[in-house]
């Protein structure tokens, strides 16, 4: 599980930090498994340093606020406490 300050359909999860981005793709190519958790707050928020692309993580949010996200990736959506 990690975070993105950005989600995007055409950027993917993304951060302003550059070591944060290139820290955690690192992490993404070792995991079995990766899962981004992101509050509705960060879709269509587009940073410079790019995480991944949506396809190389599934998401977990409180709200979906566009359906074609699902189109790329496994998408959960739950009440975040």
């Amino acid at each position: 599980f990690m975070g993105a300050n950005g989600v995007a359909l055409a950027e993917g999860y993304t951060t302003p930090d550059l070591e944060e981005a290139e820290l955690k793709a690192v992490a993404l190519r070792r995991a079995r498994e990766a899962w981004f958790l992101t509050d509705a707050s960060k879709f269509g928020k587009v940073y410079a340093a790019v995480i991944c692309p949506l396809t190389e993580g599934a998401l977990l949010t409180n709200r979906l606020p566009n359906e074609k996200y699902r189109q790329y990736t496994l998408v959960k959506e739950s009440e975040l406490a």
